[in-house]
């Protein structure tokens, strides 16, 4: 079977995408390249934010780098999904 066809974009690049909220994010990873399908993650990140500022009045965004790779974070001050909503809202 054929594998996906990445692409690069760099922490740097998605900071200055989201520039409008901030982000806060580990200085010494902003040059990592990230090799990933970039419209995929930029439409998942937006979701989030959009979906942080719509119920939650404000947003927050860092990215950090663990064990495992790259770690982005969206928070805000909501209620956050009810339990007995997860099924449905990570379908």
């Amino acid at each position: 079977m054929d594998q996906p066809e990445f692409h690069k974009i760099t922490v740097n690049a998605l900071v200055d995408r989201f520039s409008r909220l901030k982000p806060t994010f580990q200085r010494d990873i902003g040059n990592t390249i990230l090799h990933c399908d970039p419209f995929l993650v930029i439409t998942a990140l937006e979701n989030l934010m959009d979906n942080a500022l719509k119920y939650g009045g404000e947003a927050t965004m860092n990215i950090s780098k663990d064990a495992e790779g790259i770690r982005f974070e969206v928070t805000d001050p909501g209620e956050g999904i009810p339990c007995h909503q997860y099924e449905l809202a990570f379908k």
